[in-house]
């Protein structure tokens, strides 16, 4: 889980609502927003840990885990 302050933007699948998509980060920044496809939410994803700066070693390894994850069904 992450750790307070800790700035790491994931995508998540909302739950009970098919084919939509979340970019929450737990950080207290406010990052919250709904996407229709994956690929919005990714790159949304993207640009807010850009703005943040290099990511954590935390954040690479949540990376790596979604990488290696099946795709959802």
């Amino acid at each position: 889980m992450d750790r307070p302050g800790e700035h790491d933007p994931q995508v998540l699948p909302m739950a009970d609502v098919a084919d939509k998509w979340v970019v929450r980060c737990d950080c207290g920044c406010g990052v919250y927003t709904e996407y229709a496809a994956r690929e919005d939410a990714d790159e949304a994803a993207e640009r807010a840990r850009a703005e943040a700066g290099p990511p954590t070693a935390h954040g690479r390894a949540v990376e790596e885990a979604h990488e290696q994850a099946p795709e959802p069904i």
